[in-house]
């Protein structure tokens, strides 16, 4: 039989059932569609870490004081405050390799209020050197000067979240339309304008442009910076009484990425020796961004190829779903079986047919959920608020395993029918 000829009858055959063939094919379509949509979500995710940390600096690190311990109390990593300006200026000076460090003091919680409006956040004491360290430039105004941090000058700069949610302007005529929902997207200028943080005020001298979320998921724009005198002084930031310029971490920017890591020995070194340690019992951790966004990566990754095995189950399932279909098929259809072996059909003509049918199914199926995934995805987008690529690998993959699933368990059916005995499955009732 020709291979048309042949094509012609599976077609008639699945046809014939055109709900059964549909069902089958759509539990098929399910598993591949959730397979290449989970890999979707995990590439866009590790995507979206990997731009996050790009946005956190490729040539940053991180120095914070280790934990304490004593009486065999260990307390939590930064509870020594063991780090100073003086040490980020030291390692500023000392190391080549180093362009830019800046001490940073944290304080979570900050209550900030501009009118009627208040926002709860966390305000950063650093250096000048901080915006130009993160490669953070201003979208409004400017960034506070040396003369401020020598004088600890009650200025700030607003990350763009809290400036949208000190200084948004709501619009009171609501006509229904598109007008009242741009409104509430609109914002006053805030350079200039004096707002209270902590119940002191500061004057607003510019706003930072958008970073988003940061490798561990934090919003980077919920965030006011002030001169890190200032939060030592006049918002009691002290962190050690025998210590005044006490800081919670220092960070560093190399020259280039491939300068982080030497930049870091060298920064070690120079840390041993103003703090007199010895390796391995450091009172300081050294922290590279693209390390700890390197492992949000692959956490996310490993994730997403959990995710993938656990919807592979549901492709197993379809494919035991066919080979129940193409059993009861070769049951219902024995005495057509007999005929065609009467008239003269080979056992391999018979067995084509059965694995054909199997395959169309499968493949079908294959086609539909890959569909599915496509539709899906910028679904998932909009919902999840990172993008969704779709790997071509998992759309290969998916239609290779599709294929393999309707060969594997359609064999077994095909064989059946046909090593049928013609005159028994004459006589089939």
């Amino acid at each position: 039989m020709s291979i048309f000829a042949m094509l012609r009858v599976v077609w008639a055959a699945l046809l014939r059932n055109k709900l059964r063939s549909g069902l089958t094919a759509l539990s098929v379509a399910i598993g591949v569609g959730l397979v290449v949509t989970v890999m979707a979500v995990g590439n866009g995710a590790r995507l979206a870490v990997e731009k996050a940390a790009e946005s956190m600096g490729t040539n940053l690190f991180m120095i914070w004081p280790s934990s304490t311990a004593f009486g065999g109390v260990r307390s939590a990593a930064g509870s020594q405050t063991s780090l100073t300006l003086e040490d980020a200026h030291a390692i500023r000076e000392e190391v080549d390799l180093v362009t830019h460090t800046s001490g940073q003091i944290r304080l979570g919680g900050s209550q900030c209020v501009n009118g009627n409006k208040n926002w709860n956040t966390t305000v950063q004491g650093v250096e000048t050197s901080y915006v130009e360290l993160r490669n953070w430039p201003l979208s409004e105004g400017k960034s506070f000067t040396d003369l401020d941090v020598q004088q600890a000058a009650r200025v700030c700069v607003l990350g763009k979240t809290v400036a949208d949610k000190l200084f948004s302007v709501e619009d009171a005529a609501d006509d229904g339309g598109s007008r009242a929902m741009a409104a509430s997207r609109v914002r006053e200028n805030a350079v200039g304008v004096t707002i209270k943080i902590r119940g002191m005020p500061f004057r607003v001298l510019g706003v930072l442009t958008p970073k988003g979320q940061s490798a561990m998921g934090f919003d980077q724009d919920d965030v006011v910076l002030i001169p890190i005198s200032t939060a030592l002084r006049r918002l009691g930031a002290m962190m050690s009484s025998t210590s005044p310029n006490a800081v919670g971490s220092i960070h560093v920017a190399a020259r280039d990425a491939a300068s982080v890591e030497p930049a870091m020995e060298a920064v070690k070194e120079v840390l041993r020796r103003r703090h007199k340690s010895q390796t391995g019992v450091e009172d300081f951790t050294v922290r590279n961004f693209s390390d700890m966004a390197r492992a949000a990566a692959d956490q996310q990754s490993f994730l997403a190829l959990m995710l993938a095995a656990v919807a592979a189950v549901s492709l197993v399932v379809s494919g035991i779903g066919i080979m129940n279909i193409m059993l009861v098929s070769v049951t219902e259809r024995t005495r057509e079986i007999g005929i065609r072996l009467a008239v003269g059909a080979q056992p391999g003509d018979i067995l084509s047919q059965f694995l054909l049918e199997a395959l169309a199914v499968s493949s079908l199926g294959g086609a539909l959920g890959i569909g599915l995934a496509y539709t899906a995805a910028p679904l998932l987008t909009m919902g999840l608020g990172f993008e969704t690529p779709i790997s071509p690998a998992a759309v290969g993959g998916a239609s290779a395993v599709s294929i393999v699933i309707g060969v594997f368990f359609g064999f077994y059916p095909a064989r059946k029918a046909a090593r049928l005995d013609p005159i028994d499955a004459l006589r089939y009732e």
